[in-house]
């Protein structure tokens, strides 16, 4: 199970192909088809947002895996899964915040989104 989001840039994200499953608690459900890591042309603008649950086979799937840039990418363990039978879901974010933090800018963007959210308002600030 992992947790997707429509992105702009899809080039940037591994990117999931996938098809409407239903809904869980409320989420639309998808059923994962196809997992490709920062693809020059995208089959989708589905990225996947970092929060994942899989059992064991997605390691074994990445055992198996020799990336030809010796990056190894979760996107080619979710392929694995798939390729040998596996089953993968992934629930739709459509109003959630994602801070993502994939460069320097975006993880100093999402610390200060943090801190906005968590910190107490200052008296002396105003709005």
């Amino acid at each position: 199970m992992l947790l997707v989001r429509r992105v702009s840039n899809p080039k940037r994200y591994g990117i999931v192909e996938a098809r409407e499953e239903g809904e869980f608690m409320g989420t639309r459900l998808l059923r994962v088809l196809d997992a490709q890591e920062k693809p020059p042309v995208p089959k989708s603008d589905l990225a996947v947002s970092a929060v994942y649950v899989f059992k064991p086979s997605v390691l074994r799937a990445l055992k198996k895996t020799n990336p030809a840039d010796g990056e190894l990418e979760l996107t080619y363990g979710i392929s694995g899964v798939l390729k040998d039978g596996g089953e993968v879901l992934a629930l739709m974010l459509d109003k959630e915040v994602w801070l993502n933090v994939g460069d320097p800018d975006s993880y100093i963007r999402a610390l200060n989104h943090s801190f906005q959210e968590l910190l107490p308002p200052r008296p002396w600030h105003n709005d």
